[in-house]
């Protein structure tokens, strides 16, 4: 039985190639939320007026084959590289503050 965890994507645009940003999974947002970059509080008030704009992508064989072709050590941190991983399998782009990720050459487009 294949065990698949999952990582949220949300959809800025409704269109045919979707504008996408992903979210962090649930241990990502536990571990910025121990950091005190991001509160459990402030993700459910995200995900509570998201609607029907959140998309849930598994963890797939794919994307972690990808993992492995992210620039490294560009991108260091794991859950970026996760990220990155599956925007780059589903074919979407990223929005992204993160200057790693920006600045790496990532197979991904990233936009921001």
């Amino acid at each position: 039985m294949a065990c698949q965890r999952s990582i949220k994507v949300t959809a800025a645009t409704p269109s045919p190639s979707p504008l996408a940003s992903a979210l962090e999974s649930a241990s990502y947002a536990g571990a910025v939320s121990r950091s005190g970059r991001v509160t459990f509080r402030a993700v459910r008030q995200v995900l509570a007026g998201a609607g029907d704009a959140i998309t849930w992508l598994p963890l797939t064989v794919e994307v972690a084959e990808r993992y492995l072709e992210v620039p490294h050590p560009a991108v260091k941190d794991p859950f970026d590289r996760i990220i990155v991983a599956t925007a780059w399998a589903a074919g979407v782009p990223l929005v992204t503050a993160d200057g790693a990720i920006r600045t790496s050459g990532s197979p991904a487009p990233v936009i921001w």
